[in-house]
């Protein structure tokens, strides 16, 4: 049954005069602050942006999406280029035994084909082994196949029946925006642009204001989300009575808030910033490693314990943060605060959180120069008070086991 379906969204009344029947117009402009999560599709928006928030890159894997940090992304794909190199090099050594199979068999009997039996052996995940079984008819079959096609031809073949070789995530650039007429600049969305051309990549800046189009919106967190789609178009108004672009003045840098200064269930808007000493890294599901859920266990000098959750995305290096380092995160949000684990104060990482890592007092404030206070009042104190981590450390394990002992 064919159905004529309206959205909210991109549905508007058309004006008296107006004639019945397919409309020759720009789809109808819609204000950022009158769009509904849940009205379907977004036809046009004209938007400021305000501050570049970190971009992402996502992927999926067994069809569960993961969201990545920048500096995540950059040690998932050099460990995957180290998985690839070291896959290509075993194959090449495998095909250079086949090539060197010097059975001759007239008459070769086998129900499977070259292609076949080649697709079975690359998608193996270990191809020796499976050659080694082969039948001598198979093997004799198979590198008279292969024989026949050039180098570049059996890789491309071998890329086909090896999928986990493909690994391309999207990156995705952010941006809080706000309607054009705003004069007070209060972020009222995001805007999530997927794999940015150059051409796209020009026109987003701090300040800017842009025209755009096709875009999809959902509801992330109480935070209202605009997506772009292929069919997403994105230009500068050509006649606009508000300023085509603005200077953005970034917030204020603010001051790291000690531990005992994060209230669960806080109120206030916005976001802060935290310094603090690396006690632990547990893994709350070693046993289901695609539904993460770390936690980082730091201290500060007000004695206090604070873990930081992350919860099924990969903004923070994890592979790079380690026991007694400092670390400096950045744009933790009081939205999420108030989760907690055995009465500790917890924070929940979100898309915002940006982390710096000392591990060398010396060499590695120069780069974070702007807490450069704090981070050598932390470092003093722990230095004056060498049993300090232990104690710590050893409330933790005490947490640790409280919590376990309560899930028992």
């Amino acid at each position: 049954t064919a159905q004529l379906k309206f959205h909210r969204n991109n549905t508007t009344r058309a004006a008296w005069f107006c004639k019945l029947g397919l409309v020759k117009a720009f789809p109808p402009m819609k204000k950022i602050s009158k769009v509904v999560s849940e009205g379907g599709p977004v036809p046009q928006i004209q938007a400021r942006l305000l501050r570049q928030l970190p971009d992402l890159y996502i992927f999926k894997k067994d069809e569960v999406t993961i969201r990545m940090s920048a500096q995540c992304e950059q040690e998932k794909q050099r460990k995957y280029e180290e998985m690839v190199d070291t896959e290509r090099q075993h194959i090449q050594e495998l095909l250079s035994v086949i090539s060197d199979f010097k059975a001759k068999i007239k008459d070769p009997q086998s129900e499977r084909s070259g292609d076949e039996i080649m697709s079975s052996l690359f998608e193996a995940q270990n191809p020796s082994l499976i050659w080694q079984n082969l039948p001598i008819d198979e093997k004799f079959i198979l590198s008279q196949h292969l024989s026949k096609m050039d180098q570049t031809s059996i890789f491309d073949e071998i890329k086909k029946n090896r999928p986990h070789w493909d690994y391309c995530p999207s990156r995705m650039v952010r941006f809080e925006i706000m309607d054009a007429d705003q004069t007070e600049i209060i972020p009222q969305a995001e805007l999530a642009v997927f794999n940015p051309d150059d051409s796209m990549m020009a026109l987003l800046r701090s300040g800017s204001l842009l025209k755009i189009t096709a875009l999809t919106v959902k509801k992330i967190s109480n935070t209202l989300c605009f997506s772009t789609t292929r069919q997403t178009s994105m230009m500068t108004p050509a006649k606009c009575p508000y300023p085509i672009s603005m200077k953005i003045l970034s917030d204020p840098l603010k001051e790291p808030i000690t531990f005992d200064k994060i209230l669960p269930f806080q109120q206030e808007d916005g976001y802060f910033n935290v310094i603090g000493c690396v006690l632990r890294i547990q893994d709350l599901n070693p046993t289901n490693p695609m539904n993460l859920h770390h936690v980082i266990f730091l201290c500060d000098q007000s004695n206090t314990i604070l873990a930081i959750e992350t919860w099924r995305i990969h903004m923070l290096p994890l592979h790079k943060i380690k026991k007694r380092d400092i670390i400096c995160l950045h744009d933790l949000s009081w939205k999420l605060v108030g989760r907690t684990l055995a009465n500790v104060v917890s924070v929940s990482v979100t898309d915002t959180v940006t982390c710096s890592i000392i591990k060398n007092i010396e060499e590695d404030l120069d780069s974070n120069s702007v807490f450069k206070e704090p981070i050598c009042d932390l470092y003093k104190y722990i230095q004056r008070n060498p049993t300090y981590l232990t104690i710590m450390s050893e409330q933790v394990s005490q947490i640790l086991r409280a919590s376990e002992e309560k899930q028992n």
